[in-house]
């Protein structure tokens, strides 16, 4: 027997709506995008273009009535609470946006409302499927970067044509959502904040930076940037007691939709990254080793077993000689990931740092 697909009503059709929930909603398994409240004209007419067969309804009661199962949120930040606690009111799960609240007092109202009525609520995280992300996950569990002692995130976009976003309440809230998300996911509950921010004339502000200290003694820094300029850093950077991981950049998907690419268009390819482009692991330098770094990185990037030496290994050859420099073989980095709305890509070509590098293609 065939299950109905989830009828999924989005609310709001504005560029979050249109460009990021709608796309991803039509293309998730099981999902269907039922109907859309939207109440201006332009954006009405934007919807009919984009999506004849979805029709349009005036607010959340009409879409109650049009028998959708859950709720997604798309709206400015100052609607959010207002509209889940009238979703919780009307019995309809609910998924906003993020981010979800102006402050915590807030989100506390909507989180208890929707405890005390039984309806399921959450918060859009889609980040914690970005493949760099995803990456970084099975980097550090993999253990080969040993203790890890500093986390690095950096979430910084070039200023929009239009100016500064308002609609998501400044750079901290906006960006800092995710990238604090994404650290508290990893890493676990923070014991204390350190935070600056750069504040313009309107309050809102176009900058931050939080040093954040684990309770498993992990400190993460966390920047994000609605007004970058140049061209960005390193995109995650974990520091190990063994190694040092750096990933570039992210997995694209936010410049794939702006640019009008959906997951239909692009196939297998969506929401990957090309080896080249995955990240790099440097070993720190050790005096005295026997299997190198070479020895490291063709474990890390081919996925030899613990403990079982290579094939001409250090560990085989007489004390004093010297391993020549040769070309690794290809092979697959990472594991690849495909998790959730966001296809993450294939992980890391892995570099090590010392001058008897394996040369890596």
């Amino acid at each position: 027997m065939t299950q109905s697909p989830v009828r999924i009503g989005l609310v709001g059709y504005g560029f979050g709506g249109r460009l990021f929930h709608a796309p991803l909603i039509e293309h998730a398994e099981g999902c269907e995008l039922a109907v859309v409240v939207v109440r201006s004209e332009e954006r009405r007419a934007d919807l009919a273009r984009d999506r004849p067969g979805v029709p349009a309804v005036a607010g959340l009661s009409e879409l109650a009535a049009a028998g959708v199962d859950a709720v997604v949120l798309t709206t400015p930040l100052e609607t959010h609470v207002p509209l889940v606690l009238e979703a919780v009111g009307l019995g309809l799960p609910v998924v906003s946006d993020k981010p979800f609240a102006p402050e915590a007092a807030s989100a506390r109202t909507a989180v208890d409302a929707a405890e005390r009525a039984s309806v399921l609520l959450t918060v859009y995280q889609n980040r914690r499927w970005d493949a760099d992300y995803l990456t970084v996950r099975d980097v550090v569990a993999s253990g080969h970067l040993g203790e890890v002692l500093s986390f690095e995130s950096r979430m910084e976009q070039r200023l929009p044509p239009g100016g500064l976003p308002r609609t998501g309440g400044g750079a901290l809230l906006d960006l800092g959502s995710h990238a604090v998300d994404q650290a508290l996911t990893q890493f676990g509950p923070v014991r204390s904040v350190y935070a600056e921010l750069r504040l313009l004339p309107d309050g809102l502000d176009d900058r931050f930076f939080l040093a954040l200290r684990h309770e498993d003694g992990v400190r993460s820094h966390v920047t994000g940037s609605w007004a970058s300029r140049g061209e960005p850093s390193n995109r995650f950077r974990v520091v190990g007691s063994n190694a040092t991981y750096a990933a570039p950049d992210d997995d694209g998907q936010t410049e794939r939709l702006l640019e009008g690419r959906t997951p239909a268009s692009d196939g297998a390819s969506w929401g990957t990254v090309p080896e080249s482009g995955g990240g790099q692991a440097a070993p720190r330098r050790r005096e005295r080793t026997r299997a190198g770094a070479g020895g490291l990185v063709e474990h890390l990037l081919l996925g030899a077993r613990p403990g079982r030496p290579r094939r001409g290994a250090a560990a085989g050859r007489p004390p004093g000689r010297r391993r020549r420099p040769r070309r690794a073989r290809r092979g697959p980095a990472l594991r690849h990931h495909r998790s959730g709305g966001r296809a993450a890509g294939p992980g890391s070509a892995l570099i090590p740092r010392d001058r008897s590098h394996a040369a890596l293609v």
